[in-house]
């Protein structure tokens, strides 16, 4: 069965393509849900429209995004933590401790754009990446420093 797809489908296709699936998957899955329809003219016509107004809004919004990776490439922040003698530390320092610190310093991010492999656990400095758009990332020095006491 061939369907156009209304919005990006993960392992299927982009939105705007014309895709061919299985009976059972359209009408389980894709119809139910608003992801697909029969391709008409009319719908062709829709679709395109729609992603030519979603592809000028995400420019606004990138454009946005890159101002803000100026300011944020300024940034540096220091993370107080537990550690032993040897510099590891008791735990680690995630994402959150990191989007909460440089919060601090006047940029509002949420964990998920904090991008790490792993979490920290050493004593340190290091330069972590912030996704602020798909196609925008800053890095950030981000410096773990022993707690007192």
């Amino acid at each position: 069965m061939e369907l156009l797809l209304r919005d990006d489908v993960p392992g299927l296709g982009s939105r705007g393509d014309i895709v061919k699936v299985a009976k059972g998957y359209a009408r389980n899955y894709l119809l139910p849900n608003g992801l697909a329809e029969l391709p008409t003219p009319e719908a062709i016509e829709f679709v395109r429209k729609k992603a030519e107004k979603i592809a000028a809004e995400m420019e606004l919004v990138k454009a946005d995004r890159m101002e803000v990776a100026k300011t944020l490439a300024t940034v540096a922040v220091t993370i107080a933590a537990k550690a032993s003698e040897e510099g590891h530390l008791y735990g680690s320092v995630g994402a959150k401790q990191i989007a909460d610190a440089i919060a601090a310093k006047g940029h509002e991010l949420d964990e998920k754009q904090v991008v790490l492999e792993t979490p920290l656990k050493d004593l340190g400095e290091y330069d972590v990446t912030i996704t602020l758009h798909p196609e925008v990332q800053v890095p950030v020095k981000v410096t773990i420093e022993a707690e007192e006491g």
